[in-house]
């Protein structure tokens, strides 16, 4: 098997692997409003840090396949085209400036270490240092204490929110830059096999149009609308990201591999 068959096998196993990286959850509605309510708000918990594990999970197979489609690209077209030519390379997305992965027990950890700190400090305080605060004293106390106590970590989880939401469009731009690059590349020895494949934009964050602070504001000028309107756009525009990347993906794979057969008949 030559490197040019070893690197359409790599990128094989790669579109292959999405159903390990992109988890599509059930209807955003339905998973909400029909088990959020029986599940105690479990299952809303539950899709808040599964996001996070998918996004990790989707980029790092993502990027595994640019720096492979790099690599091949890199084969198709001799050195000196590539020495001479104007056309950009492919950018090195080892190198892009996307947010380093998160990890799902990070936030995890500090939701839980809020709602200890939330519920049951503010009870120890009022019991410790002023047992004759009763009744509805006793609840505004609580409130109040839980209240600011558990406010920096809804900030945090929402700062989360946001920077996914962020994270999802960037790489939907490096992807797009490297199907263009290889395209240009590609072109630049006089063969048009990809240029029939676009990216169809699923992400609509514009990075700097909004920052993580106005988002929070917004959330609390909405009483927390806004909290949940990020919780849609973050499942339902990753879903319809995950489709689309595997329809160009699955495209370029076939254009390859049509490359590959070709080269080995002109070859033989």
């Amino acid at each position: 098997m030559n490197e040019l068959q070893t690197n359409i096998t790599q990128l094989e196993a790669l579109y292959e692997a999405r159903h390990k990286t992109d988890h599509v959850f059930i209807n955003w509605w339905v998973g909400t409003l029909l088990l959020g309510l029986p599940t105690l708000f479990l299952y809303p918990i539950y899709r808040f840090f599964r996001n996070i594990h998918r996004r990790d999970a989707h980029f790092k197979r993502t990027l595994q396949f640019n720096q492979v489609l790099n690599q091949t690209i890199n084969l198709l077209t001799p050195q000196e085209t590539i020495e001479n030519s104007t056309t950009p390379t492919l950018p090195n997305t080892s190198a892009s400036p996307l947010a380093k992965p998160l990890h799902w027990w990070i936030p995890f950890g500090l939701c839980l270490l809020g709602l200890i700190f939330s519920e049951i400090l503010p009870s120890l305080i009022a019991t410790r240092f002023n047992p004759t605060l009763q009744g509805y004293a006793l609840e505004r106390f609580e409130f109040i204490v839980g209240t600011l106590l558990y406010f920096p970590f809804n900030i945090y989880q929402y700062s989360i929110m946001y920077g996914l939401l962020k994270d999802y469009a960037e790489l939907e731009h490096l992807d797009i830059q490297s199907l263009y690059n290889a395209k240009m590349r590609l072109s630049s020895i006089g063969n048009d096999a990809l240029n029939t494949i676009n990216y169809k934009p699923c992400c609509r964050f514009s990075a700097g149009a909004k920052s993580a602070f106005k988002y929070i504001i917004s959330t609390i000028l909405t009483l927390g609308l806004n909290w949940i309107y990020v919780d849609y756009r973050l499942t339902v525009e990753a879903q319809k990201r995950f489709a689309e990347s595997a329809r160009v993906q699955g495209a370029i794979l076939q254009a390859l591999k049509q490359l590959a057969e070709e080269s080995n008949e002109v070859i033989s």
